[in-house]
C-alpha cells in the first residue's frame, strides 16, 4: 500500500499507533456514512464487496 501509494511507513506507523483506536459512541448515521463509503468504493471499483457496519462494529461498543 505504501509503495503503491506514495505513502510513507512512518504515516500507517503513526495512524495504528495513535489514531486507529479510541473511545466513541458510534450512531446510526455513523454507521450508514460507513456503510455509503464502502457502496461508493464498490460502484468505483476499489472493492468487490462490503459487510454490513454493524458486523464489524465491536458489540460491546457504545451506542447512541
Amino acid at each position: 500500500i505504501s509503495k503503491t501509494n506514495k505513502i510513507s511507513p512512518e504515516f500507517f506507523q503513526a495512524w495504528l499507533t495513535r489514531f486507529s483506536f479510541f473511545p466513541a459512541v458510534v450512531s446510526k448515521a455513523d454507521m450508514k456514512s460507513m456503510e455509503t463509503v464502502w457502496q461508493n468504493a464498490k460502484e468505483m471499483g476499489i472493492i468487490k464487496k462490503y459487510p454490513s457496519a454493524n458486523s464489524v462494529v465491536w458489540k460491546h461498543a457504545i451506542k447512541e
